[in-house]
């Protein structure tokens, strides 16, 4: 039975050993509100989130009294933590518990860590002394451990959201209808202007908020989106179309790189088509889930050389741990010619991540101020987000048109 829609759910065999599950929710007819709501959580979502990570060295260094080496390196581990946990959350959405489950079971972590860190700014015990003079008291062990009790449930809720949210919003669309698989791409730009719309009235309203009315109003506005968004997620649970999860990607990798070590002395065949492609070999019937053969990382090519019959027996039966499909295979491929690009991102990301920490520090030194008006140093985050929202009307109005 499938837990979210609580019908019985159809199963459809593939060409590769692996059985994946639809349910039949995944069969209603499209509905333009499921998208709606899931791009109107994502937007609440991202004021939430930033809310709390923009001005997060402003509140340890001005609240917490914190050194500006320790906030800066505070703010830093839990971004890259808080970047990593989305490894998990797609782990648990492929494997175990499906992409709506996932973001249900994940935003009461999320809203747990807002609240407490709310509650952390309203309630005088768990926070140090205001400022004398020179003479600032540093907090207790566990004032720190409170605050890093609700950051680390909100490093772990949004994990869980941020990586099977889009996904969920992905499978309302249907790549077999041509309109829907339109509407689909338009859905991925809807969603990341959506993402940083958020972070850009964060950046703008709600850091002011926190530094010139109040910690607990600003964190309260962060809670109260998270709240919102929320019920809306729960209210349109009948409407959306939820598919059964059909296993990790992470094991088809691990498979792929196991068998050609195996095979590591094996010759590939000059005729392509001699390899393993499940119950049918004929490429040129190759359905959408299909790859087809290419000549690079010929290595790789090794996982689907068939040595032997007992090789595709136990494949059939879900052992594919010394012959893996040419698709498969395929998408390790994919994958490989990708990791330049990733390695690139490694260096940006790096940079980008002082634009949280030490330029923030830096603004707070600076002289800010607009006539009579003071911007808060968290705010120059938004002309970045300006820009990249730019860029995202231009790519899709003049780039892809093209």
């Amino acid at each position: 039975m499938d837990a979210e829609s609580g019908e019985t759910p159809l199963l459809l065999h593939q060409h590769n050993p692996n059985q994946v599950q639809v349910s039949s929710s995944s069969k209603k007819p499209f509905n333009w509100k499921a998208p709606a709501i899931i791009l109107a959580f994502e937007f609440l979502e991202s004021i939430a989130y930033s809310g709390i990570a923009l001005n997060l060295v402003v509140y340890l260094g001005t609240v917490l009294h914190g050194t500006t080496a320790s906030n800066a390196a505070t703010v830093d581990t839990w971004n890259g933590t808080t970047f990593l946990t989305p490894v998990l959350g797609a782990f648990l959405a492929d494997t175990y518990w499906g992409k709506y489950k996932t973001v249900g079971i994940s935003v009461i972590f999320y809203l747990t860590g807002m609240l407490i860190i709310t509650a952390s700014t309203i309630i005088p015990s768990l926070q140090p002394a205001a400022c004398e003079g020179s003479s600032c008291p540093a907090a207790t062990g566990f004032q720190y451990f409170v605050l890093f009790a609700s950051l680390y449930l909100i490093s772990v809720g949004t994990g869980g959201v941020k990586s099977a949210l889009l996904p969920l919003g992905a499978d309302q669309y249907d790549d077999s209808d041509i309109e829907q698989s339109k509407q689909k791409q338009s859905f991925f730009s809807w969603f990341f202007m959506a993402i940083n719309i958020g972070v850009f009235f964060s950046g703008t309203v709600v850091v002011w908020v926190q530094q010139n009315v109040a910690w607990s109003f600003g964190f309260g506005i962060s809670s109260v989106c998270l709240i919102v968004a929320t019920v809306a997620f729960l209210v349109g649970t009948p409407i959306y179309r939820v598919h059964l999860p059909t296993g990790s990607p992470l094991k088809s990798l691990v498979e792929v790189f196991v068998a050609s070590f195996k095979k590591r002395k094996v010759e590939v065949p000059a005729d392509s088509t001699i390899l393993f492609e499940g119950d049918d070999a004929d490429l040129t019937s190759a359905g959408p889930n299909k790859l087809a053969h290419t000549d690079g990382f010929r290595c790789l090519d090794k996982a689907a050389v068939v040595v032997g019959e007992q090789e595709i027996k136990d494949s059939n039966l879900g052992r594919p741990w010394l012959l893996c499909t040419v698709t498969q295979v395929e998408e390790v491929k994919i994958l490989v010619r990708m990791l330049p690009i990733w390695i690139t991102s490694v260096f940006y990301a790096a940079s980008m991540c002082q634009t949280a920490t030490t330029f923030i520090q830096q603004g707070m030194a600076m002289d800010t101020k607009i006539g009579s008006f003071s911007v808060p140093a968290a705010s120059m985050n938004s002309a970045s987000v300006v820009f990249m929202m730019i860029w995202v009307v231009f790519q899709d109005s003049i780039v892809v048109s093209a």
